[in-house]
């Protein structure tokens, strides 16, 4: 964080500018507009973020998946973004990362089915007689 501490004290009326902006007109405006990194504004721009709307649409897990973005470009991509009052997407935590191990039904559980599934056809039975 320090070497964005430095860049950030350079450009701090660059900052209090768009600060005051609209939140609309800053959201479309272009990423170059904010002095991220050279390589992770590359990186972005083949990934297809070319507005800060299109970098706030993106979770941390997303940037980390860009070819060309790392751990520290994507920390200073939330650095500058918390300083303009913004924060990128949320990342899925109610996703599990791999599916849930299908439960074994215990002896009891399968006989309480097999009962269930009798009575069923009983009513069923029944219903048909009484009509």
């Amino acid at each position: 964080m320090s070497v964005a501490l430095k860049v950030f004290t350079k450009d701090k009326p660059l900052f209090s500018r768009l600060k005051n902006l609209d939140r609309g007109v800053l959201i479309e405006m272009n990423v170059e507009v904010v002095p991220f990194a050279n390589r992770a504004l590359g990186s972005m721009a083949k990934a297809g973020i070319v507005s800060i709307g299109d970098l706030l649409g993106k979770s941390r897990f997303d940037l980390l998946k860009i070819p060309g973005v790392g751990r520290k470009a994507v920390d200073q991509i939330e650095f500058y973004l918390s300083e303009l009052g913004l924060h990128l997407a949320p990342t899925p935590m109610d996703k599990p990362l791999r599916p849930p191990e299908e439960k074994r039904k215990t002896a009891r559980e399968m006989e309480l089915e097999a009962a269930l599934r009798e009575a069923k056809a009983t009513i069923a039975r029944l219903a048909e007689v009484l009509g």
